[in-house]
């Protein structure tokens, strides 16, 4: 690989990270409760990434192509499960508004730390339930490989792509924590829970219509 082509690729995987998706709307759903929740599901999603990074460069993720039922099937899981987040996460709001939150209080922008393997958990879930991201590594990735490539490229690309995700997730972590418990007098994780859980429903019903 050339250093233009490393260049083009790099700039290509900063639009895939940087792009909202529900990676983006999930993550600002934890970090404004805790920074910590936000790094833990930005590893989640990152490994979820390289999982279907690696099927992508095998031919594995090509049966997503090649049988259409299995890819119909996956995005039904991812689909339903992005709206089973989304509405959980706008029941909690409700009952936080009512005083009756068992998660934590109006206000309150803290995560137990023992809910942190949950996090993790949803992470990986959403990552790898969404077939659409094996589908574009499978049009990502083999334009940039040489064509005999060789374990170094694969590595390459692959830390390229789940690097700038990293990033850009553990950046908006950050932005994300110290934003949330300033707006509205502290209750902006809740804020944030009730637009992220709207748009998830959105996100989760557009991965299985479009």
């Amino acid at each position: 690989m050339t250093g233009a082509e490393f260049i083009a690729f790099l700039g290509a995987s900063v639009i895939l990270a940087v792009t909202p998706g529900p990676d983006t709307f999930l993550t600002l759903r934890f970090a404004a409760r805790s920074v910590r929740a936000g790094l833990v599901y930005t590893a989640a999603a990152g490994l979820g990434v390289l999982v279907w990074a690696v099927l992508a460069l095998t031919g594995v993720a090509a049966l997503l192509e090649r049988f259409p039922d299995v890819r119909t099937g996956l995005t039904w899981v991812g689909g339903s499960y992005l709206v089973f987040l989304g509405v959980t996460a706008l029941l909690q709001v409700n009952r936080a508004r009512r005083g009756s939150a068992a998660h934590a209080p109006a206000g309150e922008p803290r995560l137990p730390a023992r809910s942190l393997p949950m996090v993790f958990r949803t992470g990986l879930i959403s990552s790898l339930t969404n077939p659409k991201t094996g589908l574009f590594f499978l049009a990502l990735l083999p334009p940039f490989l040489p064509a005999s490539p060789s374990a170094v490229d694969h590595v390459l690309l692959v830390a390229t792509v789940v690097g700038c995700m990293l990033v850009y997730g553990a950046g908006l972590s950050v932005i994300a924590g110290r934003v949330g418990r300033y707006l509205t007098g502290g209750s902006g994780p809740l804020i944030v829970d009730g637009v992220a859980g709207a748009i998830l429903v959105v996100l989760g019903v557009s991965l299985v219509v479009l």
